[in-house]
């Protein structure tokens, strides 16, 4: 990992979404803001300069949609943070919509880490951790546990 991890905002409604991403990348080392809604998502952005937003594609007050299109227009493109649309739907042209809107990059939910990893490894400005280490990470938390006698839980990355 760099000095130091991009700054992140999740833009997400769903409760369980938004601690299943924070787990996610606290397994990767990053930390992220939350919001609940496009509105807020607009007002952290402006706020404080994100390399990286996981806008939920449909929220209640504004949509990620709108979102995007209102934190895209308001940023010069060098000084933005790159949006990755998460969505529940993998509709035909939820995609296009999602860059016609100006997010830079589109997953479906429920998320995965791999998936996650890659996300962030393409748009961050610092590089994260690979998948291989996080596996390896995991797999030797899994074995301490397994030697103290802790239940032992396995994590899926499809």
């Amino acid at each position: 990992m760099g000095t130091s991890s991009p700054k992140i905002l999740i833009a997400e409604d769903s409760f369980v979404n938004q601690k299943i991403l924070l787990r996610i990348l606290k397994q990767i080392g990053c930390t992220a803001d939350v919001v609940s809604n496009g509105l807020q998502a607009i007002e952290a952005v402006a706020s404080k300069n994100y390399d990286i937003v996981f806008m939920d594609m449909y929220m209640p007050e504004m949509d990620g949609l709108e979102a995007s299109r209102k934190i895209v227009n308001s940023r010069f493109p060098s000084n933005r943070p790159r949006i990755i649309a998460l969505t529940a739907d993998s509709l035909s042209g939820d995609k296009e919509k999602c860059i016609e809107a100006g997010m830079d990059d589109y997953t479906t939910k429920p998320v995965r880490t791999e998936e996650i990893l890659s996300m962030l490894n393409r748009w961050a400005p610092v590089p994260v951790m690979s998948v291989e280490t996080v596996i390896s990470q995991m797999n030797t938390i899994r074995k301490q546990h397994f030697l103290q006698g802790a239940p032992v839980f396995r994590i899926c990355m499809n």
